[in-house]
């Protein structure tokens, strides 16, 4: 077994050891991140697609805790990686509802908007987007962002 191997193994057993400590929330990333660094796009693609796996197993066994909000962000910013733009929007669009109160909501919806502008070309629904953000957040910290972004694009 050649060392690289031996190293993929270590990790993977620490993701299965301790997978609620700070190292193994990391560790899948660090190797989805190994593998960009090496040029290696499908074992990069496998290895977001199986830290995703990973973390939404993590969300759906603690319901509710810092940790599920944790892995609920994991996931978002795997799929932002592999740049599933539809799956990043479905996975913040998620966990706007699961943690409208206790979250940056805010920032979640200033995040859709731009996927939607900048990556999938939809206007209306990054206009929808910034438009729930400043209805729902007047006085937040994105809000005139959020305002100025929409009167930039109406002038479009």
């Amino acid at each position: 077994m050649c060392i690289r191997d031996r190293a993929l193994l270590q990790y993977k057993l620490v993701i299965q050891d301790y997978p609620v400590t700070k190292r193994g929330l990391d560790v899948p990333l660090y190797i989805a991140q190994r593998y960009k660094i090496a040029h290696q796009p499908e074992k990069m693609i496998g290895a977001y697609k199986e830290a995703i796996v990973h973390y939404n197993e993590l969300s759906n066994e603690n319901p509710g805790t810092m940790l599920a909000y944790s892995a609920d962000t994991l996931v978002a910013n795997c799929y932002k990686e592999i740049k599933d733009w539809p799956a990043t929007i479905a996975s913040l669009n998620s966990m706007i509802e699961k943690y409208w109160d206790k979250a940056n909501v805010e920032g979640m919806l200033f995040d859709i908007a731009l996927i939607y502008n900048r990556e999938l070309n939809d206007q209306a629904k990054a206009k929808g987007a910034l438009e729930r953000l400043v209805r729902n957040f007047p006085e937040g910290k994105l809000a005139k962002t959020a305002t100025a972004l929409l009167k930039e694009m109406d002038k479009e």
